[in-house]
């Protein structure tokens, strides 16, 4: 008797609910400030007269009563119910934004009646992890990893999506990849087997900015992350007539842009680069080569000067930011002001003449810094400009030449005095007509003392020979 009575309840209760809940327990994990649908679907055929969310302990989230939502202690303005949804059996929640402390309830139960039912019937369990997301901050192009840890089964079924979309899916060992993604990502068997579930990026994209979603079998979501894709900014400074480099960094097609404002909004297209092959407006078709992935701009020149863009052309993500500053050669300007410097130089070193040799040598090494001074403190449009080597270089061989060609013209100077008639002055024409002797020969030897030899050895016939004096000379 007692069975047939449970039975006659059991066939009562399905006559009343047709409808069977899509999903008895769902995990669903959301971030604090976003948003988040609790899940609920079914279909009857007695009139539904409420829905209502509870979650532990009984506490009232929302109510649906007579085409009214009535939102409870702490959820007011934050939760939705659809009316078109709930006619076509959709009863699921929305909670927007959700709060930190939504997590702590764990376990939220839909639950409605229908017809003339007075009790509400269970109709799904959901259970809601509110985590903080992790930020990871990449550069376009560069490398980046994804963490994600958990302890899994000997089936090794992880999952990672992108806004609600596949990035690669592995189940026992056999790997699928969203659109995009492919021979881009990357996960390793080995380290999942000791539950790492870290995502690889080999190079990233601007498109691959949002929120990525790790999963674990069917022990739900174990990780949210944010990934942060910025793009490069680099400042380079060319000399003019020189090339402007600009690495791509990429090898899907890309667009260079142009703005000497530095506003992306006036740019102009300066090329676009597809399998490596340029295609450029033509003002810059002549001067514009691809090499080792870099696009290179020959012969820079001061209206070169401004901001470049390097941009993905099919999702118009800016990969680069180049700004990039022309200096005018000033080789000319420094091999002129050495030049000068030389002759300055030579001719105070001849003034000179009445310091000693080492406070001389000290006078000309601090003039000789002087260029470097000078060009040093040159404004270029309100940036410092540095002494180049071009301008270095022309400054010291500028000096060089010019102590030598003065010295060489002081040569020469004197060589036509002394060889041309018209140009010779008077004392140089009576030092020339002087006897050769007179300048040439070596000044007298001095008188040497007469030596004689004691009287007391003198004797003989040889006496007299004897004292003749000896340095030859004779007597008066």
């Amino acid at each position: 008797m007692k069975s047939s009575a449970l039975l006659i309840v059991f066939c009562l209760s399905f006559i009343r609910l047709t409808g069977s809940p899509s999903q008895s327990f769902t995990h669903v994990i959301a971030t604090p400030n976003g948003t988040v649908t609790l899940p609920c679907n079914g279909t009857f055929r007695s009139k539904l007269t409420a829905v209502v969310w509870e979650s532990d302990g009984g506490v009232r989230v929302a109510r649906y009563y007579q085409g009214k939502l009535e939102p409870g202690p702490g959820f007011e303005n934050r939760v939705h119910l659809s009316k078109e949804g709930i006619e076509s059996g959709n009863f699921s929640l929305t909670i927007s934004p959700v709060e930190y402390m939504d997590g702590d309830f764990f376990s939220y139960r839909c639950m409605i009646k229908t017809g003339k039912e007075t009790e509400l019937r269970d109709f799904g369990d959901v259970r809601l992890e509110v985590l903080e997301p992790r930020e990871v901050s990449a550069l376009v192009g560069d490398p980046v990893s994804l963490p994600c840890y958990a302890a899994v089964d000997g089936q090794l079924h992880v999952r990672w999506e992108k806004d609600r979309q596949v990035v690669v899916e592995v189940q026992s060992g056999t790997f699928h990849h969203g659109p995009g993604f492919k021979d881009r990502v990357t996960l390793s068997n080995d380290r999942i087997r000791h539950g790492d579930l870290s995502l690889s990026f080999n190079t990233t994209r601007g498109s691959d900015q949002g929120t990525f979603r790790c999963f674990s079998g069917g022990k739900g979501q174990k990780n949210i992350i944010v990934l942060s894709v910025k793009a490069r900014e680099d400042n380079l400074t060319v000399l003019e007539g020189d090339s402007i480099t600009l690495p791509l960094r990429s090898t899907e097609p890309v667009r260079v842009q142009f703005s000497s404002a530095g506003d992306q909004s006036t740019g102009v297209s300066v090329c676009v680069v597809e399998g490596g092959l340029p295609r450029c407006e033509t003002q810059y078709n002549h001067r514009v080569s691809i090499q080792n992935g870099s696009l290179h701009l020959q012969q820079a020149s001061p209206s070169d000067r401004g901001v470049y863009r390097v941009m993905d052309r099919r999702t118009n993500d800016t990969i680069s930011i180049f700004t990039v500053d022309v200096i005018e050669d000033w080789t000319l300007a420094g091999f002129i002001a050495g030049f000068f410097l030389g002759f300055f130089l030579r001719l105070v070193e001849d003034k000179m003449l009445i310091l000693r040799p080492d406070l001389r040598l000290l006078l000309t090494m601090v003039l000789s810094l002087m260029p470097v001074v000078l060009f040093n403190q040159v404004q270029l449009e309100g940036q410092q400009l540095k002494v180049e080597r071009g301008v270095l270089l022309g400054v010291i061989m500028g000096l060089v030449m010019g102590v030598v060609l003065l010295f060489c013209g002081k040569m020469a100077w004197r060589w036509v005095r002394s060889h041309v008639s018209g140009f010779r002055r008077p004392k140089d024409d009576a030092r020339l007509s002087a006897p050769s002797a007179c300048v040439c020969s070596s000044p007298p030897a001095e008188k040497l003392p007469e030596k004689r030899l004691p009287r007391e050895v003198m004797g003989g016939p040889g006496d007299e020979e004897a004292s003749r004096p000896l340095n030859g000379e004779a007597k008066a």
